[in-house]
């Protein structure tokens, strides 16, 4: 008599193994909806040429989403041209320290003319740097003063102004990509698409909540006080008290 053969169960480790890895890409597919959608903040209807990508490492918690948005003018006729300049994101995104969410890994951000390679301001955020903040910003430019400074201080490039890595905010209180595009359209006068306030209010609410999650996470002590005083009942977990992070508080 023949006996079908019947097929093993996967064993526990590869059945959590492959949770994390669906949890991770359905995680990448809401952060490339955010980016889409905070994106619409600078569309134009005769805007066509905008691209956004995510490229997953097989079998892995590791993808890279890449978008290019070339950035609208307005003219003295009332119609646009979008040859001046582009805004660029890149994000390496991986799952965090816990193993549990979603992190940003490394991320770029480049306000680029189409005349020149080098971009003009680029905002990037490395988790892992040790020389350097963890989140800065470098801009291309050109000042007497500036580098005159740099010169009586024996910087290595006192011409070379970009190479000035400014801090802002470290991992947790870093600029988002809203406050960018905000700063594209209110300061430098770009085009903004439709409803454009109410789409960068909704998407840095978003983040700054997100945010605060991660903050927490690194300082509950903190956390704790601040709710007690504020009314809440809080109890230690069974576990006891967690510690903090303090190498994330500490972080450049």
């Amino acid at each position: 008599m023949n006996q079908s053969p019947t097929s093993s169960p996967t064993p526990p480790s590869r059945r959590a193994a492959q949770a994390e890895l669906e949890t991770f890409q359905n995680g990448v597919a809401n952060f490339a909806f955010d980016l889409s959608y905070a994106l619409l903040a600078l569309h134009v209807d005769s805007q066509a040429s905008a691209t956004l990508e995510a490229i997953f490492r097989e079998n892995e918690t590791r993808a890279v989403i890449a978008a290019e948005f070339p950035l609208l003018a307005r003219c003295d006729d009332g119609s646009t041209r979008g040859d001046l300049a582009t805004l660029r994101a890149n994000y390496k995104l991986c799952l965090d320290s816990y193993g549990k969410y979603l992190a940003v890994e490394h991320s770029t951000l480049e306000l680029k003319s189409t005349l020149e390679r080098a971009p003009i301001i680029r905002w990037d955020y490395d988790r892992d740097a040790h020389s350097k903040p963890h989140s800065h910003v470098q801009v291309t430019a050109h000042r007497g003063a500036a580098s005159h400074i740099l010169s009586q201080l024996e910087h290595p490039t006192p011409h070379s102004f970009q190479s000035l890595h400014i801090p802002m905010g470290a991992e947790r209180f870093r600029p988002c990509i809203e406050d960018v595009i905000e700063f594209l359209i209110a300061d430098c006068g770009f085009c903004a698409g439709p409803n454009w306030r109410e789409v960068i209010a909704n998407g840095r609410t978003k983040w700054r909540r997100l945010q605060t999650r991660a903050a927490v996470r690194d300082s509950p002590g903190e956390a704790v006080e601040v709710l007690r005083e504020m009314g809440y009942a809080v109890e230690l977990p069974e576990s006891g008290e967690v510690s903090e992070r303090i190498d994330k508080l500490r972080a450049w």
